[in-house]
């Protein structure tokens, strides 16, 4: 079942699945509108790369880093990276899961 929202601090986005073959793109971040937009062709490691990819998109508006001549190459890379470790250690997601919902 695919994500409808996630929250990004104390901020709900929905999460719109469309056809963005026209815009050329996997996915998009709309802040004014608090939507993340996915392509809703993609399936498998391409969704879970695009979602993360616009979750990092918003991360980085909020954290006010700018510099959008860095944010597309920082997003990327850190988007597949953090996809590659999630899929090659999977015991890892659900350990942090645990780890972040107990209070120390």
């Amino acid at each position: 079942m695919k994500p409808e929202t996630v929250r990004i601090g104390p901020h709900g986005y929905r999460i719109r699945y469309e056809d963005l073959s026209e815009r050329d793109v996997f996915g998009e971040f709309r802040p004014a509108e608090q939507a993340i937009l996915i392509d809703r062709t993609l399936t498998g490691s391409m969704l879970a790369d695009t979602l993360a990819h616009e979750i990092l998109h918003a991360i980085w508006w909020h954290a006010g880093l700018g510099d959008k001549a860095v944010e597309e190459n920082a997003v990327a890379a850190l988007a597949t990276g953090w996809c590659g470790v999630l899929q090659a250690n999977p015991a890892l997601q659900p350990f942090l899961a645990k780890a972040l919902t107990l209070v120390s």
